[in-house]
């Protein structure tokens, strides 16, 4: 799938380097500059009903073109490929839940003392993800013209996205440990340095690796022409992630908890590096994104037919 994801990454870049002279030397279609920006949406998956979603930012900027690939008076049709950075976050929360037992050892130097188990409740549980890509937009954009100055347009493809970054800050309001041994029927929580008893406020942070990314795209809105050979659009879009959007990671290396105790630092604990990635979440994380967009551009149509005249003229 990686070496397949590179592949069609570099079919787009050299498609739009080669599309973009050729077809604004030859007076086809629109330049255009943007952005766009709204919220986003990110779930749990499948694995827990614990967690409430909260709407986080998305916004993105960039460079594409429209190629012309018909049109007549009442009708056109574009295919676009463009370049942008795009970047979205999103909130999920976790009230209050109790970890699953894990069965772990104390340690006391080199000498295994006693088998025991470990437990954690845990309050106010805060996890934001924050992805970032450059994209690759490929889209094909429909024109149904109102009247010479003004068209509503439909839009819909896909963006391609190379992972730039993928960032976890957590918090933790409360966080309670026991530990029950069973070989003499006893629960300790309240020695510290040992890793069992209660802390408050706590935060940490991870990066992660994040996958190729093909996002569905479909937008809708108005088209205007302005002075001559301007044009501009405003339009209401919806993103939603095919690909899940982080890189698998192998359970073992945090034991799938949220909070893992470590024998050869037993106050010190190690967190999963997200909740996506433990066995509260779904690692399939597919974001959803909506919101407004706006892009300014010159029209090569109307440049090639001077007097800023609508590109259908020349068709009729």
């Amino acid at each position: 799938m990686k070496q397949f994801s590179v592949k069609i990454l570099f079919v787009a870049v050299i498609s739009l380097l080669t599309l973009l002279p050729s077809q604004a030397a030859g007076g086809k279609g629109e330049l255009l500059i943007g952005g766009n920006g709204g919220v986003s949406l990110f779930s749990l998956g499948n694995k827990t009903t614990l967690g409430t979603s909260q709407l986080g930012l998305n916004y993105g900027f960039g460079l594409e073109y429209n190629a012309n690939l018909f049109s007549n008076r009442k009708f056109g049709l574009g295919l676009v490929i463009g370049v942008k950075y795009r970047s979205l976050s999103g909130t999920v929360t976790l009230d209050n839940f109790s970890q699953d037992k894990a069965l772990n050892k104390e340690i006391d130097g080199a000498i295994i003392r006693n088998n025991f188990e470990f437990y954690a409740d845990i309050k106010g549980y805060k996890s934001t993800n924050t992805l970032s890509y450059l994209q690759f937009p490929v889209y094909f954009r429909e024109m149904f013209y109102i009247s010479r100055g003004c068209a509503w347009f439909l839009e819909e493809g896909v963006n391609l996205g190379y992972g730039l970054k993928g960032r976890t800050e957590n918090t933790i309001d409360q966080l309670r440990t026991r530990g029950y041994f069973p070989e003499a029927n006893v629960s300790i929580d309240d020695i510290k340095f040992r890793g069992f008893g209660s802390w408050n406020n706590i935060s940490f942070s991870n990066e992660s690796k994040l996958n190729f990314a093909a996002d569905a795209h479909l937008e809708t809105g108005v088209k205007v022409h302005f002075a001559g050979f301007g044009v501009i659009y405003i339009g209401i879009y919806a993103d939603y992630a095919l690909l899940q959007s982080y890189k698998e990671v192998s359970s073992g290396d945090f034991g799938g908890d949220l909070v893992q105790y470590q024998t050869d630092k037993p106050g010190e604990f190690k967190y999963a590096p997200s909740l996506y990635k433990s066995k509260y979440g779904d690692s399939r994380l597919h974001p959803l994104s909506f919101g407004l967009s706006l892009r300014l551009g010159l029209n090569f149509d109307r440049m090639s037919l001077g007097n800023g005249r609508p590109m259908y003229e020349d068709r009729h």
